[in-house]
C-alpha cells in the first residue's frame, strides 16, 4: 500500500517537472527558498547577497549551466572585485592618478558591454570598481572584507543556481533557446561612442561621491551606472521606470512579508512564507502577462529589503522608502545627463 502511494507521488512529481512551465516555477521558488533559508540562518557577512544573486541568475533564458559555466561565473565575480580591490589598495591614495584610471576602466567596461560582452561580468566589474573605492575611503580592511565575503556569497549563489538545474532540469521540449548574443569582434565606433557617453555620465558622479565620502548613498551611484548601460535617453528612461516599478512591487511585498514574520517569528514559518511569495512571483514571471518583466527585479528587491531589515532596530519601511528615493535620484540624474550628452553629440555630429 505504502509502495503504491510513494510510486504515485513520484509519478505525479515527474508529471509536474515534465512540463517546462511548471519545472521553471518550481526550480525558481524552491531554489530561492532554500538559499534564503540557509543564508539567513547562518547569517555570515553579506549573506543576503547569495539569494539575491540566485534570483538574478535563475530567470536568465539560458540552458542548464555546466561545470564550466559555473566556474566562469565564479571567476567573473573574482575578476570584477579583484580589479576594484587593486584600484582601492594601490591607486586610490593618489587621486590625480585614480580618476583618469577609473575613467579608462569604466570606458572599457561599457565598451565591452556594448559589443555584446557577458552581462554578469560587466555587472561584477561595475560593482567592484565603484563600490570598493567608496568603502576603502573609510579603511582598506573594510573594502578587503567586503570583496572577500561578496566572492563567498557569489560562489555559493552559483552552487545554488547549478543545484536548481540538477534537481529541476528543463524537460526535453524541442523548443529552441533564444539566440545567444555574440561578442562583436574588432573595433566598433558606435560601441565606443556610447561607452564614452556612459563614462561621461558616471565618472563625475563617482568622483563626487568619493570626494564627499557619500558611502550611505552608494546605491544612487550603482543604479546610475547600471542605468547608463542604456545610454540612449529613451532606453535609459524605460530601464529606470522598469526598475522603479519593480522596486514598488518588491517593496510592497517586503513590507507585507515583514509584518507577517513579526507576528510569527519562527524559521519554519519564514521558510514557508518565502516559498509562498516566490511561488506567486514565479507563476507571474514565467507567464505571458505584461507585468512579468517586473517580477524578477521585484523578488531581488524583496530579498534585499528583508536582508537589510532583519537587524535590531532596523525599519523595513525606512529601507523601502530610502531605496525608492535613491533609485529615483539615480534615474533623474541619468535622464538629465544623457539628454544633455545626446543634445551636445547631435550638434557636434554634422560638423564631423
Amino acid at each position: 500500500m505504502s509502495t503504491d502511494c510513494s510510486s504515485g507521488r513520484r509519478s505525479r512529481f515527474r508529471l509536474w517537472t515534465n512540463d517546462l512551465h511548471t519545472a521553471r516555477i518550481l526550480r525558481y521558488a524552491i531554489t530561492i527558498t532554500a538559499s534564503v533559508a540557509i543564508s539567513f540562518s547562518i547569517a555570515w557577512p553579506l549573506y543576503f547577497l547569495t539569494p539575491v544573486l540566485v534570483s538574478v541568475f535563475l530567470p536568465l533564458p539560458l540552458p542548464a549551466p555546466t561545470l564550466k559555466v559555473g566556474l566562469s561565473l565564479i571567476l567573473y565575480v573574482i575578476y570584477g572585485f579583484l580589479i576594484g580591490l587593486v584600484m582601492t589598495l594601490f591607486v586610490l591614495p593618489y587621486p590625480l592618478v585614480f580618476v583618469p584610471i577609473l575613467g579608462w576602466i569604466l570606458f572599457q567596461i561599457y565598451y565591452f558591454a556594448n559589443r555584446g560582452g557577458n552581462f554578469i561580468l560587466v555587472l561584477m566589474c561595475l560593482l567592484g570598481v565603484l563600490m570598493l573605492p567608496m568603502l576603502g575611503m573609510q579603511y582598506d580592511i573594510i573594502a578587503s572584507g567586503f570583496a572577500f565575503y561578496f566572492i563567498i556569497s557569489g560562489s555559493l549563489a552559483v552552487v545554488f543556481y547549478m543545484l536548481g538545474y540538477i534537481f529541476f532540469p528543463d524537460p526535453p521540449t524541442g523548443l529552441a533557446m533564444p539566440p545567444r548574443r555574440e561578442m562583436q569582434k574588432g573595433y566598433s565606433r558606435p560601441a565606443a561612442v556610447t561607452a564614452f557617453q556612459s563614462t561621461c555620465a558616471v565618472l563625475p558622479l563617482a568622483v563626487l561621491f568619493l570626494s564627499l565620502n557619500l558611502t550611505g548613498q552608494i546605491l544612487i551611484m550603482i543604479m546610475a551606472a547600471i542605468f547608463s548601460l542604456m545610454p540612449e535617453v529613451a532606453k535609459g528612461t524605460a530601464m529606470a521606470m522598469k526598475t522603479m516599478t519593480s522596486t514598488l512591487i518588491g517593496g510592497t511585498a517586503a513590507v507585507c512579508f515583514f509584518f507577517l514574520i513579526v507576528a510569527v517569528p519562527e524559521l519554519h514559518f519564514f521558510t514557508a512564507l518565502m516559498f509562498l511569495f516566490t511561488l506567486i512571483f514565479a507563476m507571474g514571471m514565467f507567464s505571458e502577462k505584461s507585468y512579468a518583466v517586473y517580477l524578477s527585479s521585484a523578488v531581488t528587491t524583496l530579498i534585499v529589503l528583508l536582508g537589510s531589515s532583519m537587524g535590531e532596530g532596523a525599519s523595513i519601511t525606512g529601507a523601502f522608502f530610502s531605496r525608492v528615493i535613491f533609485i529615483s535620484g539615480a534615474a533623474l540624474y541619468i535622464v538629465i545627463v544623457m539628454t544633455v550628452l545626446e543634445h551636445l553629440w547631435s550638434r557636434k555630429a554634422p560638423a564631423g
